[in-house]
């Protein structure tokens, strides 16, 4: 279930669905949480997932398209470009 080729409609739709989910569902109890620690508590929960993304950043960069095929897989997929 494409659109032209270009748009896959359950991709779109479950991208869709999952925006929701974050926005309707997960983001009011987050708030909620969030609320209740301290100033002190915030900034150490803001500080660890500042380091979180850091390393996933860092690890990322150390170690680019490392999966089995993957390179070769986006080499064909830009030929036709």
């Amino acid at each position: 279930m494409n659109m032209g080729g270009r748009v896959c409609l359950l991709g779109a739709v479950a991208f869709g669905l999952g925006g929701w989910a974050l926005v309707c569902v997960f983001l009011p109890f987050y708030e909620k949480i969030y609320r209740k620690l301290s100033v002190k508590g915030r900034n150490l929960l803001c500080v660890l997932l500042l380091v979180a993304f850091a390393a996933d950043a860092a690890w990322c960069a150390m170690k680019p398209n490392a999966g089995e095929g993957i390179a070769s897989k986006a080499e064909g997929a830009f030929k036709g470009l």
